[in-house]
């Protein structure tokens, strides 16, 4: 079977370079600036796009099959400022998912990477909404309908407060409200046998992030530091038994590692023993 072939079976995009290893240099250019985790996260769902369901059905709590169909849309927003002037604001990604293709009714999704909690992301989060709702404006003899689309933020740094949903509402001119929720996913709850057992690979750059409020001691700890890489060596030879079980392709595997090698070479700047240890992985 070619590796065309193999993709589309899959339900996967096919790179479009010629060569594996210069699918993952156009990767490696993307993650050359310091949105280094907004890229990772972007790159991993428009490269495992069949893995999109299990972490929709993870984080939102459905329970979508494989015959589910997964479009990825245009992450760019135009955001109406109070001043009357427009910005462009980039979201990580937008989902349409399709229960039933046939039936052409989809359901949109937003996911955003963010490294560190601030009660503010939730702002941010209403103006992606916002403009996806208006994408997805349905007009009617009366007016308009707008539905919003469900929005999650999976958040890498561990933080003890930041909550299971976070409640956005709205206040219309005569003081009626309308309220909904976004989802938060945090790295730190899942470990490596969470991910491989429920499927979600695309977590899997950030693992690291597991220890990130741990990593002074760690550095100084030679048992530990032997233990994470331990971990990193059991990530690794996971994803050779899920390629040669077929559950992810040779480029699949590949850019998965390659993104956990650079998400945690930014994360462990600073620690010198560490970051040797991982790149020596």
């Amino acid at each position: 079977m070619s590796k065309k072939q193999f993709a589309a079976r899959k339900g996967v995009d096919f790179p479009t370079a010629e060569t594996d290893q210069e699918c993952l240099n156009e990767e490696e250019k993307k993650l050359s600036n310091e949105q280094t985790y907004d890229a990772a996260l972007a790159s991993m769902l428009s490269k495992l796009k069949n893995y999109i369901i299990p972490l929709i059905n993870e984080v939102f709590g459905k329970k979508y099959t494989d015959r589910a169909e997964v479009v990825l849309r245009n992450n760019k927003h135009v955001i109406h400022r109070t001043d009357g002037t427009l910005a462009r604001r980039d979201s990580d990604s937008v989902i349409d998912l399709f229960e039933n293709p046939t039936l052409k009714i989809s359901k949109s999704y937003l996911f955003e990477c963010e490294a560190w909690y601030d009660k503010t992301i939730v702002v941010r989060i209403n103006e992606y909404d916002t403009s996806v709702t208006i994408e997805n404006a349905q007009l009617t003899d009366e007016g308009v309908i707008l539905t919003h689309p469900h929005s999650a933020i999976i958040f890498l740094h561990p933080n003890k407060n930041i909550p299971q949903k976070m409640k956005i509402t709205h206040r219309g001119p005569c003081g009626e409200e309308m309220s909904y929720y976004v989802s938060t996913l945090q790295i730190k709850d899942y470990s490596a046998d969470d991910i491989f057992r429920k499927k979600l690979y695309i977590l899997l750059p950030f693992h690291l992030f597991r220890y990130a409020n741990e990593l002074k001691e760690i550095e100084n700890d030679e048992t530990r530091r032997k233990e994470l890489s331990e971990t990193l060596i059991d990530i690794n030879k996971r994803l050779e038994a899920a390629k040669k079980q077929g559950d992810i392709g040779e480029y699949q595997m590949r850019l998965i590692q390659e993104l956990l090698l650079r998400v945690s070479d930014r994360l462990l700047a600073g620690f010198r023993l560490l970051k040797r240890r991982s790149i020596r992985l």
